[in-house]
């Protein structure tokens, strides 16, 4: 809500990373503590934030991998899958 007040007060863009705790249950496959970012940006339709979400997703897959390919098992055991994070993504 804090974000949005600043949007409607005259900043054009906003953003905010923080921690967060969900008390659940704890299990093998649930971690209940993650980061999340949330951003606001004024004048903005969701074609822009679409845009904005793929640069930030796939620069981040090509700076840490080397590139815009990764492969991923599932489970242990299980065959590999290859995910594809090319841009500009399937829309």
């Amino acid at each position: 809500l804090y974000l949005k007040m600043l949007v409607i007060g005259g900043l054009d863009r906003v953003y905010e990373i923080g921690r967060q705790f969900r008390n659940e249950g704890i299990d093998l496959t649930h971690n209940p503590e993650f980061t999340t970012l949330e951003f606001y940006q004024a004048y903005a339709d969701y074609e822009d934030l679409m845009s904005m979400c793929e640069e930030l997703v796939s620069g981040l897959v090509k700076r840490v991998t080397g590139d815009y390919k990764i492969k991923y098992a599932p489970k242990p055991g299980m065959d590999e899958v290859e995910i594809d994070f090319t841009p500009p993504f399937k829309r």
